[in-house]
């Protein structure tokens, strides 16, 4: 069963679901896409992240619910996006259960009370997505719930994001990436970093062309190339008005090459080497 097929949104094109890891360049690609004229959601934090969906999505249990389970909360998403109908009890006793997840969580807890008050009148929007960096996590199972969707995942030089303060997703799916044990060091955000990316390439062989690894460095340094490539990924034609907006907001990162700052030799040598097989520069 899939989502769009039974939730009556035909007149609506697939999304463009944006992600990555935390501090990867996500917040700029999803302000690249919302400058487009794509709708990335109601309710967003300062870092544009959908608040729906890391309600519904960004927890530790997530990847064992059965596929029913799964289905359902991509429909109350979907629900709560388009405003197609009310909830019934049961998706209601699934939001309130996802909340009491995240105890102490005053922005969640607005959200709730957002979701279960809202009124309904269906809408469309041609152009549409969301950004939520942990969306890489669940991107096998959004695959099937939601044919043919298309995935952008940021990526930034794995050794620059070896030592980022943002260890959130570390935090949050370490124990599913290193069940025998981690610390929150920069040999282990480089070890989840190349173990993320291998696991996003393996699930992009499955999806054909409907994944992007956008290099986030290479974006920053040549955006007008990068903008091209978006663009072409997303089946859009920008304007010249438009193009000059974006490359306002683009601007090389102060903290991009950062990793010179480190001795690196506290990182796996097979990290490093890995990092530069995916195209990344390491000296």
């Amino acid at each position: 069963m899939t989502i769009i097929q039974n939730s009556g949104l035909l007149n609506n094109s697939p999304p463009i679901i944006v992600g990555g890891l935390g501090g990867s360049g996500t917040r700029l690609i999803a302000q690249c896409l919302q400058t487009l004229g794509f709708f990335m959601g109601e309710h967003l934090n300062h870092a544009q992240d959908n608040l729906y969906f890391g309600l519904l999505f960004k927890r530790q249990d997530i990847l064992r619910l059965s596929k029913p389970e799964f289905s359902e909360l991509v429909a109350i998403f979907y629900n709560a996006t388009f405003k197609l109908q009310a909830f019934d009890q049961q998706q209601l006793a699934l939001i309130q259960a996802a909340l009491a997840l995240k105890p102490n969580r005053p922005q969640l807890q607005r959200i709730v009370k957002l979701l279960t008050t809202q009124t309904y009148a269906a809408r469309e929007y041609p152009l549409w997505g969301w950004k939520a960096p942990n969306t890489h996590l669940v991107l096998a199972r959004l695959n099937q719930a939601i044919p043919q969707m298309q995935y952008i995942y940021v990526a930034r030089n794995g050794l620059d994001m070896a030592y980022s303060n943002n260890t959130k997703q570390l935090e949050l799916w370490g124990e599913l990436f290193f069940p025998q044990g981690y610390q929150i060091t920069p040999y282990y955000q480089l070890k989840y970093w190349c173990l993320a990316y291998q696991r996003l390439l393996q699930q992009a062989a499955t999806m054909q062309n409907r994944v992007m690894i956008l290099n986030y460095d290479d974006f920053c340094a040549n955006p007008s190339a990068g903008l091209k490539q978006l663009a072409t990924f997303v089946g859009y034609s920008i304007t010249a008005t438009q193009q000059q907006q974006l490359l306002q907001l683009i601007t090389v990162s102060k903290s991009t090459n950062r990793f010179h700052q480190y001795d690196l030799t506290t990182l796996d040598p097979a990290d490093i080497q890995l990092v530069k097989k995916f195209g990344f520069q390491i000296n």
